[in-house]
């Protein structure tokens, strides 16, 4: 299979530039996160007052300090993905799909971000999404127990289970005491599914900067990203183009636009991400616009070119 690369590796190479100024920018805008040394008029620092309060030392003895404490963890995670992505982006040779699975991980990290961080909700509704996530993540744990685990040795087993089967009940336990409620052993939800979230950022990047289609291009981004980290014969393909003239070999072209669309999925929920970050810790971050913006037009310079 032939394959042909119609790319002004230059242009890419200034994109990598771009995104790599963006991810060592906002890590160096990063404020404190953590008490006590959260900014006193945040809306963080609120929700913190509240941990004493509602947490009990039989289910969850800091349901307020937990939630700050994962929002770190995503916002490191997201930014490691972001500076990855500039790497693989500013290599001498081309990356054909490893881009899409690190820009992937940089849209499902930002997300989470995005929804949990939410300056405008209540401390409740903060560890209610907190919580649907743990529980998310348990139930594949258990789906882990009930098949493969079975083979560790039995005293491991035994204590990841009964670890996983406490876990689980401190957090219903202390949702329904809480008033939170609980419905068919979940606390009440649904969690929202990462090709739902992602349109909410899209829609949300959309009304803050007036531009329009946000939802069809969340889908459209999300479906490719997917389809490659999963191994979909629509994700190992998307750059397949079958052969002009019958009998001839078929190729692969990759373009600079493909490049540009990549990037715009995780440029935009990575600032969709940081931005409510920002927000809800109540960090000064001045510097940041004109250095977004250059990474945007970047995206738009790759996205406007024909192969």
């Amino acid at each position: 299979m032939i394959h042909i690369v119609p790319l002004c590796m230059t242009d890419i190479t200034d994109l990598s530039e771009r995104v790599h100024d963006l991810a060592a920018t906002t890590s160096a805008s990063k404020g404190p996160m953590l008490a006590p040394d959260i900014d006193l008029s945040s809306p963080a620092h609120q929700d913190l007052k509240h941990d004493a309060t509602l947490g009990h030392a039989s289910t969850l003895e800091h349901p307020v300090y937990d939630v700050l404490a994962h929002l770190e963890l995503l916002f490191y995670a997201a930014n490691d993905h972001m500076q990855a992505f500039s790497t693989l982006l500013g290599g001498e040779e081309p990356s054909w799909f490893g881009h899409i699975a690190l820009a992937r991980a940089v849209v499902e990290t930002s997300s989470r971000i995005w929804l949990i961080a939410d300056p405008t909700i209540d401390v409740l509704e903060r560890i209610r999404r907190h919580l649907l996530e743990r529980q998310y993540e348990l139930a594949h744990q258990g789906h882990l127990f009930g098949g493969p685990f079975k083979a560790l040795p039995q005293a491991d087993y035994d204590a990841g289970k009964a670890h996983l089967d406490a876990t689980r009940t401190s957090i219903l336990a202390w949702a329904a005491a809480a008033g939170i409620t609980v419905e068919n052993g979940w606390v009440k939800g649904p969690r929202v599914r990462p090709s739902d979230l992602i349109i909410d950022v899209f829609e949300d990047d959309a009304a803050a900067t007036g531009t329009g289609q946000a939802a069809m291009l969340a889908a459209y981004h999300y479906n490719r990203l997917s389809a490659v980290a999963h191994g979909l014969p629509s994700g190992v393909s998307i750059y397949h183009q079958h052969a002009p003239v019958p009998g001839e070999q078929a190729h692969n072209v990759l373009t600079s636009a493909d490049v540009g669309h990549v990037a715009l999925a995780a440029v935009t929920a990575y600032n969709a991400g940081f931005d409510r970050l920002a927000r809800y810790f109540r960090w000064p971050h001045p510097d940041l616009l004109p250095i977004r913006w250059a990474a945007i037009h970047q995206i738009r310079v790759l996205i406007d070119q024909t192969p």
